[in-house]
């Protein structure tokens, strides 16, 4: 099943601390919440006391959807990658089940793919949209 891996994974050193990092920004994202949700019912109870031009005001809910929108995938894909720490997964690339690059996961644990496959993926996203890649 796993025939494209090749060697050690060269994350296995590196697996705890991926935890501890993956569990901490959970945290964070977890605590972002609480002032996205209150923000957009403050602006609607009293909008004349809010100083800001009404239609800023009026935006302001859509604004926050969308952060919430972004808060809750990356709460997704976070929680995503401590299953696949705890599977014995972590970084292998769920297309092709390569070792994804070191440099990827750190700068985004919850990344999925190896850079060759996102490559291919987002090449062939372009072509279906009738981008060139």
């Amino acid at each position: 099943m796993l025939a494209n891996r090749t060697g050690d994974n060269p994350l296995k050193p590196d697996i705890e601390s991926f935890r501890r990092r993956i569990t901490s920004e959970l945290t964070q994202v977890g605590d972002s919440f609480a002032p996205a949700q209150g923000a957009a019912t403050a602006a609607l109870l009293d909008l004349s006391s809010t100083g800001l031009p009404f239609m800023d005001v009026i935006a302001q809910p859509a604004m926050d959807e969308s952060a919430r929108e972004r808060l809750e995938l990356r709460r997704r894909k976070l929680q995503a990658a401590l299953a696949r720490i705890n599977a014995g997964t972590f970084g292998c690339c769920c297309e092709c089940e390569a070792y994804i690059e070191p440099e990827r996961l750190e700068s985004d644990p919850g990344t999925v793919f190896c850079f060759d496959c996102i490559t291919e993926r987002d090449a062939e996203a372009a072509r279906r949209d009738g981008r060139h890649y």
